[in-house]
């Protein structure tokens, strides 16, 4: 029978155990602390560096970066039963939003046009008909343009971008405004880069 290299011999034992009685002798209330944070660092070290490297990629790259809010068990917005649907396009996508918002740029839409049928597309808005109800949805739209303005300074007459209402706007209006989720989107915006290069313009108050 093969015998693991790493087993400890019958002479060996005698050693470890005593070397491990004379390390817990030697620690005495003092090290407490330092051990449990030690220990603390040690078990939670991926969750740590990945919320680490999260809030470092929102600052790098702005509040649009890959940094979701998490949906929680609640009612889900749902296409009607029996409704006809019109699977999302390009165009169709820029059509609903030059509608709802007049002021958006079609330059911007057609850059931004992969991220915005991305992200509305992971939140399940995939047709022209869920999109029209998402862009056409007060309360959504009105919770999202007044954190834009109160958050950000963004002027009033043209407070959100394309990309904003289908990063943010999607999760909103698919989870029926939970509050949750309200709370982890202001929660990055309040975070963002463009937050605090408003707070140094003096646009909004710190």
């Amino acid at each position: 029978m093969l015998q693991d290299m790493d087993a400890p011999t019958d002479a060996q034992e005698p050693a470890a155990i005593d070397l491990a009685l004379r390390l817990l002798d030697a620690i005495t209330w003092e090290h407490t602390i330092p051990v449990a944070v030690l220990v603390l660092a040690i078990v939670f070290h991926k969750g740590i560096v990945g919320f680490l490297t999260r809030m470092e990629e929102i600052g790098a790259k702005g509040m649009y970066a890959k940094a979701r809010p998490v949906m929680g068990s609640g009612p889900r917005q749902t296409i009607e039963p029996g409704k006809s649907i019109t699977t999302l396009t390009p165009e169709s996508v820029a059509r609903s939003l030059k509608t709802a918002f007049d002021y958006f740029d079609d330059r911007e839409i057609q850059k931004q046009m992969e991220r915005i049928i991305s992200e509305l597309f992971s939140y399940g808005i995939v047709s022209k008909e869920q999109l029209d109800r998402l862009v056409k949805d007060r309360s959504t739209i009105g919770y999202l343009e007044s954190m834009y303005i109160k958050l950000l300074g963004r002027p009033e007459a043209a407070p959100l971008d394309p990309t904003a209402v289908a990063t943010w706007g999607a999760p909103l209006f698919v989870s029926r405004m939970d509050y949750a989720v309200m709370k982890q989107i202001e929660e990055i915006i309040y975070q963002s880069q463009e937050r605090r290069k408003a707070i140094e313009s003096g646009r909004v108050k710190a």
